[in-house]
């Protein structure tokens, strides 16, 4: 979304749990089976094939997550297939940015594929850029056991740009 505005009038960017390809979390054949039926069937909902459990190690976060009713476990093959799709846009949409961007990743997080998360950290055409990775945190690294370093970063990051 910001890459996308013409005029990028905020101080900084924060992108956490993000990549340019879909991980291991993702099956190969939910991905096969979106992009054939988003043509044939393009509001059929398939289950997301994703196990909660790549959120977090904290179990108190993946069983709020199970449990949220706001929590979606199907997605519509159109929808998965328009997702897969753009993610390789994110490379292209990261050299358009202008606003100084940390991204912060786990380093179990396999939602995306890891080499997207460095492919993409170098796109980003911004000098004023970080990249953090955390060890044994999945996705949410705010939402991890061991969350204190992601939160310092992320709150010395906002204090150095605001």
């Amino acid at each position: 979304y910001v890459a996308s505005r013409k005029k990028q009038n905020y101080r900084s960017l924060t992108l956490s749990g993000t990549g340019a390809a879909p991980g291991p979390a993702i099956p190969g054949a939910v991905i096969l089976l979106a992009r054939l039926l988003s043509a044939i069937a393009p509001k059929l909902s398939l289950p997301s094939g994703v196990d909660p459990n790549f959120i977090s190690h904290d179990r108190q976060v993946v069983d709020a997550y199970i449990n949220d009713p706001w929590v979606e476990n199907k997605v519509t093959a159109r929808l998965a297939c328009e997702m897969m799709r753009a993610l390789p846009g994110m490379i292209t949409a990261a050299q358009r940015l202008t606003v100084p961007t940390m991204m912060q990743i786990g380093d179990e997080d396999e939602s995306f594929h890891p080499d997207s998360w460095n492919r993409l950290f170098e796109a980003i055409a911004v000098k004023d850029k970080a990249f953090k990775k955390y060890e044994g945190c999945r996705h949410e690294v705010y939402n991890e056991i061991k969350n204190e370093l992601p939160l310092a970063d992320l709150k010395d990051w906002i204090n150095q740009h605001n």
